[in-house]
């Protein structure tokens, strides 16, 4: 992979939380919730006034410039619960609101239109069966999504990619004092001659000697197969690189856990960073995600 300049290291994107929060990454781990035991959040995810991407297609590993200034952002209801000690259960049901606004100040005269989308995302539901449960457990997990988003060809914005998919996963891992940690892998298939992928991570986690803080970093990579079709994709979707086919990524996550506020009602805070891959466009923007959690 390219090298990307300053502050393309930090190159922060909706999609990377989008991808990262369509499973929590509590549930890519290996450990189940427990008979009736259960966890729900609301996370919202922003990235506002973008104008550019970074894309190593061009071979150089510099910015695309958008036509237009584009900001996108993700309301995401999660929510797991334990079917019993080893079985878990879980969907993630987000809804997305992207804006393709007015034209850059040195762009020639755009050629796709100004507006706004607001619909669903692809929405996903998962089963999480742990097969081994001793020190170092391991689990199973299969997550289905669905073909719920909305593209519009005339602004290039879209809340999801326009396909069915199913993607089995394989986790491990352990935990030791304050201490806990896991990788995993999985291949996902998407329908609609999307581009199938490899998705790989790990994640580890700390929990403060107060017992209410736990400080979290996940890293993430996915792998574009690149076996799809390269029509997928309409010019304008190309254009704001919003939930494309090609979309290939390296990224970590680090989050903040504030737990038991009130009766099993906890905050979290996160922030995200993206390094290109060769069939990627990334915003070249901030971004932040901001939730509240409920156990039980």
């Amino acid at each position: 992979m390219k090298s990307v300049k300053q502050p393309g290291i930090l190159a922060i994107t909706a999609f990377v939380f989008y991808s990262l929060l369509s499973i929590d990454s509590s549930a890519q781990g290996p450990w189940a919730q427990g008979k009736g035991k259960g966890y729900s959040q609301l996370v919202f995810n922003s990235i506002s006034n973008y104008s550019s991407l970074y894309d190593e297609r061009t071979g150089t590993g510099d910015t695309r410039p958008t036509e237009r200034i584009l900001s996108e952002v993700v309301l995401a209801a999660y929510g797991e619960f334990g079917i019993s000690d080893k079985l878990t259960v879980g969907a993630n049901i987000p809804f997305g609101m992207a804006n393709s606004g007015s034209a850059r100040v040195d762009s020639i005269p755009p050629q796709f239109d100004e507006g706004r989308l607001s619909a669903f995302g692809n929405i996903s539901a998962f089963a999480k069966y742990t097969v081994i449960d001793k020190k170092w457990k391991a689990a199973f997990l299969t997550q289905v999504g669905l073909a719920t988003a909305e593209r519009d060809t005339s602004t290039g914005l879209a809340t999801g990619v326009d396909a069915y998919s199913i993607q089995p996963t394989l986790s491990f891992g352990s935990s030791s004092g304050d201490w806990y940690y896991f990788g995993y892998f999985g291949y996902g298939y998407r329908t609609n001659d999307y581009h199938d992928y490899l998705t790989m991570g790990a994640e580890v986690g700390k929990r403060l000697p107060n017992d209410k803080i736990l400080l979290i970093l996940n890293i993430h990579r996915l792998h574009n197969l690149g076996n799809g079709s390269a029509l997928v994709d309409a010019p304008a979707i190309i254009e704001t690189g919003l939930h494309t086919s090609f979309q290939e990524y390296s990224a970590f996550l680090a989050k903040i856990f504030v737990e038991d506020l009130y009766k099993g009602v906890g905050a979290f805070g996160s922030i995200g960073g993206a390094f290109p891959g060769e069939k990627v466009s990334v915003a070249a923007a901030p971004a932040m995600s901001l939730g509240l959690f409920y156990k039980w």
